[in-house]
């Protein structure tokens, strides 16, 4: 029954499914975005010189509540 997620699933049950499906994407994909940021950050350090770049990471990603088909937001200053 846990492999349903609609029907005669109690609403927890879908929540806690739901949490396991994201929980176990968000390992793999953090480390893939954090190289993502390492690659934009060396990028743009090529180009402007390291000592006047910073690249950060805001919105859902940066405090955590990003979903496997969110999109990446950065900063560069």
């Amino acid at each position: 029954q846990q492999q349903q997620l609609f029907g005669n699933v109690p609403l927890h049950e879908e929540i806690v499914c739901f949490h396991r499906w994201i929980r176990d994407r968000a390992v793999a994909r953090d480390a893939l975005l954090q190289c993502a940021i390492s690659l934009v950050r060396n990028l743009c350090r090529g180009v402007w010189g390291s000592n006047y770049v910073e690249v950060h990471s805001y919105g859902s990603f940066a405090t955590g509540l990003s979903l496997p088909t969110s999109d990446l937001d950065l900063v560069v200053h």
